[in-house]
């Protein structure tokens, strides 16, 4: 039996590897309530026919090694209070989540659950672990009974705005590059996708049109960072300043920093590819100019828009700019977006169950992704700071390479997933996802399983 998560309200039947995004609150204690019994049943073992795992095996994830994301901390968080010796007290919980979560799941049934379903099968292994900067998925494997799935959804200060227990992940491992292949291709959303090893494609879509990244478009911020360290103008010890002026939504802990603050070129590239953080972003790209950046990017993905000002420019007022951005040149592109100096938007405004796939945004082909990948990969020999920055959060387990890169992105009925990695054998691997659709809940739907699509092919070329 499973009740699980619809992304952005309510309940439905879905596969359980589904990472929550940014879910209605209503639905919470539903969802919650439904799980109980499930949560219950997997712990004690009390199901008749209990159910087998087909998930891929992967190593436990430590908890120095859970991504520094908010969600990563949230994560550990629950990981923590379950393995502590005494049992979860209400103190524990209180500020951890949000006051329209409590409001509909009180902290009485929180540690309630806590200590009388989960921690009595404790010391947990936690695997499979998958997620972004505000979501999280893994699973938890106790000294007794079956396994379970832990996901989360956290705001951008990581307070836990979702919690949802499962049973164990019920995502089949592909076998064949082709099982891969077709899987991607059956999904209900439309899917452009490359696979490369060393200088071959060896899988592609039959599509490789442009369409939506999100925030994948930071690898080129990251490129134009690097070039600006070459040329001298630019240097990883340099500090930027925050200020209100600067502070973008949602993603990212920066934008909680007092004005003033400063921070180094070097943490603000690694928050920027680590946890997406917005307001770093922003700043790299003041730091470099958004000249540099424009001069890397595809030609339609100019002029390349602050995190700010296209978070002001989809979602704050006066939204018919929309159209009359779409229709500009180049050049009224940017003078429109140079008008965009206030922020009249907040996070919480923000529709998630409306697709954005039409809206003007930084877009590239699988191909361009790859090439980003490849330019960075050269640089890397120069700069190996970027192993560190890029390696930080691969989103997924994965074993068989000596190192491991991935930027995701994601915007309402988008979700952009790509790594590269030289495997122990040495070739160099690089797999871009792009995942669009007009519907914004198939997109969450079928989030995670697009991802661990993606290990899946990452395992088979590691081999």
């Amino acid at each position: 039996m499973q009740h699980l998560l619809r992304i952005s309200g309510g309940v439905s039947n879905r596969s359980a590897n589904t990472v929550p995004e940014k879910p209605s609150r209503s639905s919470w204690h539903r969802a919650i309530t439904a799980c109980l019994a499930a949560v219950v049943l997997v712990l004690t073992g009390c199901q008749s026919s209990p159910p087998q795992s087909s998930a891929p095996t992967s190593a436990p994830v430590s908890t120095s090694a859970f991504p520094s994301t908010e969600a990563g901390k949230a994560m550990e968080w629950i990981h923590t209070v379950l393995e502590q010796d005494a049992d979860v007290a209400e103190g524990d919980v209180e500020g951890r989540f949000s006051q329209e979560f409590t409001a509909e799941v009180p902290p009485t049934e929180l540690v309630s659950l806590f200590n009388e379903n989960l921690r009595p099968a404790a010391p947990f292994d936690v695997t499979d672990y998958a997620g972004d900067e505000l979501t999280s998925s893994a699973t938890f494997t106790g000294s007794e009974g079956d396994p379970f799935v832990v996901q989360i959804a956290v705001d951008a200060d990581g307070t836990i705005n979702g919690l949802l227990f499962t049973p164990e992940n019920d995502h089949e491992e592909a076998t064949t590059l082709e099982d891969a292949e077709a899987r991607l291709d059956e999904l209900p959303i439309d899917v452009n996708y490359l696979v490369t090893s060393g200088d071959r494609n060896i899988a592609a879509s039959g599509e490789q049109d442009v369409a939506p990244i999100g925030s994948a478009f930071k690898l080129w911020v990251l490129l134009a960072v690097v070039n600006s360290i070459d040329d001298g103008s630019l240097n990883w010890n340099d500090e930027l300043t925050v200020e209100a002026s600067n502070k973008s939504l949602p993603s990212g802990d920066l934008q909680n920093l007092p004005d003033g603050s400063t921070v180094t070129v070097r943490e603000a590239a690694q928050k920027m590819i680590e946890i997406s953080d917005n307001t770093a972003t922003d700043l790299l790209i003041t730091a470099v100019g958004r000249e540099k950046v424009d001069e890397l990017v595809p030609e339609h993905m100019r002029p390349v828009a602050t995190t700010r000002q296209f978070f002001e420019l989809v979602w704050g007022e006066g939204t018919d700019r929309l159209g009359e951005y779409s229709e500009a040149d180049e050049q009224g592109r940017a003078k429109l977006l140079d008008s965009l100096e206030d922020l009249t938007v907040s996070a919480t405004d923000v529709d998630m169950d409306t697709s954005k796939v039409s809206a003007p945004t930084w877009a590239a082909s699988p191909e361009e992704v790859a090439d980003i990948w490849e330019q960075l990969d050269n640089a890397s020999e120069q700069h190996p700071e970027l192993d560190e920055i890029l390696g930080a959060n691969t989103a997924v387990s994965v074993s068989g390479y000596n190192n491991l890169w991935f930027k995701g992105g994601s915007l309402p009925g988008v979700l952009a997933g790509s790594w590269t990695g030289q495997t122990e054998s040495g070739d160099r691997v690089t797999v871009v996802l792009i995942a669009s659709s007009d519907d914004a809940t198939a997109v969450n739907d079928n989030t995670m399983e697009l991802l661990l699509l993606g290990g899946d092919i990452l395992t088979l070329l590691a081999s």
